[in-house]
């Protein structure tokens, strides 16, 4: 197997945290302009993390045979990106073409890999007048930079959340399943006094003290029975955006004390 080969195998897994940005091909365009506009989107990169090695810089790193023979290669050679980003300290590559018709200006970014040359992210640029082009070319920046973020996520990431946080979604489950059977039963029993307390109205006069009881009793069957429910339906939805959303790091059981008692809950954060 070929040293670029082998060194492809290894860092293609790798998250891409730097580029190097050679000289950009142009068409009817100025060569200082074309620098100007390149370490512009460099400096653009730079402002979301990433370590950059621009034209100008590869002179100070690498000789002038080598950088001939490295910027000389097609964007497709595996072996020269990889030699490149091993030259350079880099994992990818940015290559830029910009073109000049009449007033307006095209432009193509393109970041690829240094291991393997995949194609990590890829913007369009069109303005007309070069300080629109300037304009454009910091959106690109920052176009680039959430692709390459987004590709630098693990693959099973979302997946990954979303399983570390279902097993805790039963324990909300089962509070609402307790909670909404809590309250039924007091609300069952709230109506059981009310009925009692017709009864004893309808059928004697002097009943102060067990109409007084039975209302007591049954105004506070009746506010346990609505809070069980409201606890219940609270505990429901948790669950369900628990078990949909996912939480990272996952959710875990916490207890509390307190002078006035305690309780057990989940402890993690939002997604």
């Amino acid at each position: 197997m070929a040293p670029y080969a082998v060194l492809a195998l290894v860092l293609s897994s790798q998250p891409v945290t730097s580029l190097a940005v050679p000289a950009w091909t142009t068409v009817e365009v100025k060569p200082e302009l074309a620098t100007f506009y390149s370490d512009h989107v460099a400096a653009a990169l730079r402002t979301r993390g990433f370590k950059v090695v621009t034209a100008a810089e590869m002179a100070g790193l690498l000789s002038m045979e080598r950088q001939k023979q490295l910027l000389g290669c097609a964007e497709d050679s595996t072996s020269c990106l990889a030699e490149l980003g091993s030259a350079l300290g880099v994992s990818a590559t940015l290559l830029g073409n910009l073109v000049r018709l009449e007033d307006t200006y095209h432009a193509t970014l393109k970041v690829l890999r240094s291991s393997d040359g995949a194609v990590l992210a890829e913007v369009q640029v069109k303005a007309t007048g070069q300080n629109a082009l300037l304009d454009e070319l910091t959106a690109a920046a920052g176009r680039l930079a959430d692709r390459l973020d987004a590709a630098n996520r693990p693959a099973g990431e979302v997946a990954r959340r979303a399983a570390s946080v279902r097993p805790w979604a039963l324990a909300p489950l089962v509070l609402a399943g307790l909670s909404f059977a809590g309250g039924a039963v007091c609300l069952g029993l709230a109506g059981g006094r009310y009925a009692a307390l017709e009864d004893a109205l309808s059928t004697s006069k002097d009943v102060t003290g067990a109409a007084l009881k039975l209302q007591h009793d049954g105004t506070t069957f009746q506010l346990v029975g609505w809070v069980g429910l409201g606890v219940g339906a609270a505990a429901l939805v948790t669950a369900g955006l628990m078990y949909f959303l996912g939480a990272e790091p996952p959710a875990a059981p916490v207890v509390w004390l307190s002078p006035s008692g305690g309780g057990l809950g989940l402890a993690g954060s939002w997604p």
